[in-house]
């Protein structure tokens, strides 16, 4: 690298990251702090040698293009320099992501705090028009739901018609992520016992749920709905998802959620919505079940009961509403305890604010002359992953979280979907 001259003692690196040409060419492209809108050179190829350089890089040029629109808008004649902040490719190796700012060269810039803006400028790695998958994980379950979503969303502004035929374009993506022979569904469900390991039960339930050919499927014609627009800022949730979920999780024997207040209201509602689903579809057993409807969740300012009536939202009798959790469908009456999907705008429970995940207050030891110590329990505390934190795996509007208690400590199974 230093045979280029690609550094100088004034000018520091910002970002450095790999690429990969139409050819299969592998080169280092370098953005400097403040010799990137320049014509300095920024790609180098792979292996290095002394002819190494290539030149300048695409995301370079639309530097380039950035200053002259920042100098035209402010009438700087040119005199424009770019500081680059950071620079990274894509999850799929597609695009590359350059951040930087724009000021004047010739002059002192006179600005405030408030007025400061750095970009975020993103370009093409190669003119190859077909989905990229450069780069992507070896399990393709650990694949999120946003870097799929972007790399479909970079492949239809290049290539609209591509998008012709959904299905065409969910059996590429399936093909690609190699999941083509997942079965159509899985119903499979072991034998149960008090004794059966909380990972065991919570690898059972997310093998019915979420790896099967239909539910794959899914989730990525959803997300092709994204990608289209064709679909509502906050969708409703999939009722046959929903069905599928709450039919699974109401399978559990009933001494896994029996352990917890909290995993006993879960299954509660679980229970609740499938009885419901099945009314819906014509089920009299079903019907008289939920007629009968026992009082789950109490509101926290009149202590009145919640009835169920959405999968979105929960209203007391005197009208106090709240959202409800999409992943365990509580209702969240506490400000300040809920995320929200960054595709959906689905909300649901943080985690890490339950009490159920919040390791008890650490007291001092009694006796300092002996030396004992109090024991630390392992568990999950407000700023940490649970001891049974799940990988995260995306799927359609939906998740459940359970919790098992069990010998006096709390095991925490979370059995996630997510429907994206």
């Amino acid at each position: 690298i230093s045979a280029q001259e690609i550094n100088t003692p004034w000018d520091e690196i910002a970002g450095l990251c790999f690429v990969q040409d139409d050819n299969d060419n592998t080169s280092v492209q370098i953005a400097y702090h403040l010799g990137s809108g320049t014509d300095r050179i920024t790609s180098l190829a792979l292996p290095f040698t002394a002819s190494s350089a290539v030149g300048s890089s695409t995301w370079q040029h639309d530097l380039l293009r950035g200053q002259r629109r920042f100098s035209d808008e402010y009438n700087l004649a040119g005199n424009v320099m770019a500081r680059a902040y950071g620079l990274c490719t894509s999850p799929f190796g597609d695009m590359v992501a350059v951040n930087a700012s724009f000021h004047p060269s010739d002059g002192v810039e006179y600005t405030t705090s408030s007025d400061e803006v750095s970009y975020l400028i993103t370009s093409q790695c190669n003119d190859d028009l077909q989905f990229a998958l450069a780069g992507s994980p070896s399990n393709p379950h650990e694949l999120t739901a946003e870097a799929l979503l972007s790399s479909l969303q970079s492949l239809s502004v290049r290539e609209p018609e591509a998008f012709a035929d959904e299905n065409l374009v969910v059996e590429q993506v399936m093909q690609a992520l190699d999941l083509a022979e997942l079965p159509s569904s899985y119903s499979k469900l072991g034998q149960i016992t008090e004794d059966t390991p909380v990972d065991l039960i919570v690898r059972q339930v997310r093998q019915n749920i979420l790896f099967n050919r239909d539910s794959v499927q899914s989730r990525l014609s959803q997300l092709l709905k994204y990608v289209k627009g064709d679909i509502p800022k906050t969708p409703p949730l999939d009722a046959t998802v929903v069905l599928k979920i709450v039919t699974e999780i109401a399978r559990l024997p009933h001494f896994v959620a029996d352990a917890s207040f909290l995993s006993h209201s879960i299954m509660q509602i679980h229970c609740l919505i499938l009885a419901k689903l099945q009314a819906r579809g014509g089920n009299s057993d079903a019907e008289a079940s939920t007629s009968e409807e026992e009082e789950i969740e109490s509101c926290e300012i009149c202590r009145k009961n919640i009835p169920f009536e959405s999968l979105r939202w929960a209203k007391c009798v005197n009208n106090h509403q709240y959202p409800r959790c999409a992943l365990s469908f509580l209702a969240i009456q506490t400000p300040g305890t809920a995320k929200s999907c960054s595709i959906c705008n689905a909300q649901y429970i943080n985690e890490f604010v339950m009490p159920a995940f919040k390791a008890p207050e650490r007291r001092e030891p009694t006796n300092l002359d002996t030396g004992a110590e109090e024991d630390d329990p392992m568990q999950g505390t407000s700023d940490q992953e649970p001891h049974y934190a799940l990988t995260r795996i995306p799927h359609d509007n939906a998740q459940q979280y359970f919790e098992h208690r069990r010998d006096g400590q709390d095991v925490h199974n979370r059995v996630a979907t997510e429907n994206n």
